[in-house]
């Protein structure tokens, strides 16, 4: 499949509200030194849980332009940019949208007005796809709205959908393809440009499809290859292309449950003098989910689904919104809404904060500052900086401008005797009482108030802090046979985190925070051979990240592992994953792990080209495994292995038996019995 299919959604933006904490001056919710607490359930924290909500995915499949980059577009939503982007072979998961009636438009890079616009309807608990389609030439450019009905599939079943977008030619007549099994047993016949088959339910396995001319049989226009389906797997394949210069080709998206948003609202709009005359109401859609809530409140994370939503933010005792806005969540991702603005000096309004809340460095706290303090009407003059008592920036925060938030920092846990003064630091306008950082503390601290009706004023939140998002990467694709000449340059949002990784190598665990990263892989021998993609990270999670392909059997990919298990108190895990590319039919990849005494390990039988097995609880020891053909011939003898309990330890079976011979590789486990690399661990605590 095309490193393409791999979506980067939208980029979110998020409010909602919920419970009161009342917090002024220099005081913290929670406490300093408290523990932090884990997300509080919609369930248990909402007063109702938000209705009216049904699910969108997007499929950018139209060619319009022959170079990839110039398939990028924006969308817009009733006229209004989402963040990110979408490229040509770009799918995504399921996303929840509120209850209604949008006006959706698509513009491409570097375009004021959009390609085409459409207007969609979403109905409560319905999902649908919103598909970009046509080449502009053959077929116009078009949003194309379906609707998807399926559902989870039973055990030992998989649900598959099939879609044609290519499109081909301009009579639709002439788009017209039959769909064959790899025997030629019809699948579906006479299906045109535009055509979404419905989700059928199959036993789990291997298909292979082709896309064939239904004058002529035998003319195959496009063979999907074997397509693995695993138990539980929801698919849509995609036919795209055949127009300005790009071939027929096969997209695929996975379905897959979506972990929740975790958001906190601050109301920090000083409108009034009188603290109970800031009273307000929240309502997402038309369910009213926080009533009573007043200026300097904030909240703990919660939980929601991924969506968007609609927020009115209404005065206590009154019927029109003060603040209403159209806001996304992005699945796994942590964000705080500030309602903000005084009505007089700056207007009402909200301000959604991404927060990046991962442990910090040990023996060292984190901090930002989120300026929101409505002083001024010009935007120039609300800029501050935050001093220590001898008129030094501290940490670098400076030039903090109302409605932004800065960088966090790393400071030393301690107490601060900070001020906020104007650029420069000629004049202090907030003494800040003495500031205490905990160790491993993650805070933000609030400038507030307009100087009138609220005095100017200091507000510290901490933080739920979490352990970090950990991910390593690992070069296991022998796509030449000098190894020197495997070594690949891995990028992730356009920076180098590893380069000269050859066959075998693995990075260290690398600490990153929840959210979608670019990942570019390039191999130093022949740029030309670059594949990249999203990857999309969650907290409190392991990944390991493979390049693996040789380029002749199976292409060079990106392989995403995560979900590392805990084993049970006094074991230790063990999952076998299989990489290795050395024959093109996936069938001849099949091989057997077995202990040595020539038993099958754990019924780890007929394991095929990128199936991976469940973590195995296992008793600590040293382990003397192989790796056999289905006839019981040893292909790869694995070398001794020590597990202690309260591991979870990967091994991929790797190498193509041509350019790099059939082996293991365990990152970061020596072959042996001594352990001297990190190991994969679940919830560790770092020294």
């Amino acid at each position: 499949m095309s490193s393409r299919c791999l979506f980067r959604i939208l980029v979110a933006l998020a409010v909602m509200l919920l419970g009161v904490m009342p917090s002024f001056g220099l005081e913290a919710a929670p406490g300093l030194g408290e523990p932090a607490r884990r997300p509080t359930p919609a369930r248990e924290g909402l007063s109702q849980a938000p209705e009216g909500v049904g699910r969108v995915s997007f499929v950018h499949a139209a060619p319009f332009a022959e170079a990839i980059t110039d398939t990028v577009v924006t969308v817009t939503v009733d006229g209004v940019s989402q963040p990110g982007v979408l490229t040509y072979g770009d799918t995504s998961p399921y996303f929840g949208m509120a209850a209604g009636t949008y006006d959706i438009g698509i513009v491409p890079t570097g375009a004021t007005d959009p390609v085409v616009t459409a207007t969609v309807t979403i109905a409560e608990g319905q999902d649908y796809t919103l598909a970009v389609a046509g080449d502009g030439a053959n077929q116009p450019v078009e949003l194309i709205q379906t609707e998807d009905n399926w559902e989870e599939p039973g055990p030992g079943l998989a649900a598959l959908r099939l879609v044609h977008l290519a499109p081909v030619a301009a009579d639709l007549a002439a788009t017209a393809v039959d769909i064959r099994n790899a025997d030629g047993t019809l699948v579906a016949e006479g299906v045109t440009y535009g055509t979404f088959g419905g989700f059928v339910e199959m036993p789990a396995g291997i298909i292979d499809l082709m896309v064939t001319d239904p004058a002529d049989p035998e003319t195959i226009l496009l063979n999907t290859g074997p397509i693995v389906l695993k138990d539980g797997d929801v698919m849509t394949l995609f036919e795209a292309g055949g127009a300005n210069n790009w071939p027929l080709e096969p997209l695929a998206t996975i379905q897959a449950p979506q972990d929740p948003a975790h958001l906190r609202l601050a109301h920090l709009a000083p409108f009034a003098a009188e603290v109970g005359e800031t009273s307000v109401s929240v309502f997402l859609e038309d369910t009213e989910v926080a009533s009573a809530v007043t200026y300097g409140a904030t909240t703990d994370y919660f939980e929601l689904p991924p969506a968007m939503y609609t927020v009115s933010i209404v005065p206590t005792g009154e019927m029109t919104p003060a603040i209403t806005g159209t806001v996304t969540l992005m699945s796994g991702v942590d964000y705080t809404a500030i309602a903000i603005g005084d009505g007089t000096l700056q207007p009402l309004d909200l301000l959604a904060t991404m927060d990046n809340i991962e442990m910090p460095t040990p023996r060292m706290s984190r901090l930002r500052v989120v300026h929101v303090a409505p002083f001024s009407d010009d935007p120039a003059l609300t800029a501050v900086d935050v001093r220590d008592a001898e008129g030094e920036v501290f940490a670098g925060l400076e030039g903090v401008t109302y409605g932004t938030a800065s960088e966090y920092v790393e400071v030393a846990a301690d107490t601060y005797d900070l001020v906020v003064t104007i650029p420069g630091g000629e004049m202090a306008i907030l003494d800040i009482p003495p500031l205490t950082l905990m160790e491993n503390q993650v805070a933000t601290l609030y400038v507030i108030g307009d100087g009138e009706t609220q005095p100017l004023d200091a507000l510290l939140v901490t933080d739920e802090m979490r352990m970090p998002t950990d991910v390593q990467f690992a070069n296991l694709a022998p796509f030449a046979p000098d190894l020197a000449d495997t070594a690949i340059t891995v990028a992730l949002n356009e920076m180098p985190i590893a380069e000269g990784l050859t066959f075998g190598q693995a990075t260290d665990f690398m600490a990153l925070p929840a959210g979608f990263f670019d990942v570019a892989v390039v191999p130093e021998i022949d740029m030309a051979q670059a594949i990249g993609g999203a990857m999309f990270l969650t907290w409190d999670m392991q990944y390991i990240a493979t390049v693996i392909g040789d380029n002749a059997n199976w292409p060079l990919d990106l392989f995403v592992l995560r979900d590392i298990a805990q084993p049970d108190e006094g074991m230790a895990g063990l999952r076998i994953v299989h990489v290795a590319p050395f024959t093109s039919t996936l069938e001849a990849t099949a091989v057997n792990v077995v202990a040595d005494n020539g038993e099958p390990f754990d019924d780890v039988e007929g394991l095929t080209y990128k199936d991976v097995t469940a973590f195995i609880d296992v008793a600590p020891g040293v382990y003397d495994l192989a790796v056999t053909n289905p006839d019981g011939a040893v292909v790869v003898d694995i070398a001794p292995f020590r597990l202690v309990a309260g591991q979870s330890v990967t091994v991929f079976i790797v190498g193509d038996g041509v350019n790099q011979p059939l082996d293991a590789v365990i990152p970061g486990v020596e072959l042996g019995t001594v352990i001297y690399l990190p190991i994969v661990f679940r919830d560790f605590q770092r020294p």
